[in-house]
């Protein structure tokens, strides 16, 4: 399972923001947990750019060129939508 937090104190429980159908499709494919998924969405809603988010989770482990992906993903549902 991967993991962008090393010790999280976020339950699995807790509500995930939408980040689109295609973002939820690959995070849920690639068994991304429910902490993972709040940091990306964090991420995403506070970083200024691609390079910006990118950076920010790969200081968690995430491998930037994935960062970019995901960052895409996201960004087509945003295009359609003011909010996550």
């Amino acid at each position: 399972m991967v993991s962008v937090s090393e010790a999280s104190v976020l339950s699995d429980d807790a509500p995930l923001p939408f980040l689109g159908a295609a973002a939820m499709t690959y995070l849920q494919a690639h068994s991304y947990d429910t902490s993972s998924i709040l940091h990306i969405a964090a991420g995403y809603q506070n970083a200024l750019s691609v390079n910006d988010f990118a950076l920010g989770l790969s200081s968690k482990g995430l491998p930037i060129a994935e960062a970019h992906y995901i960052w895409g993903i996201i960004a087509q549902k945003s295009q359609n939508s003011t909010s996550l």
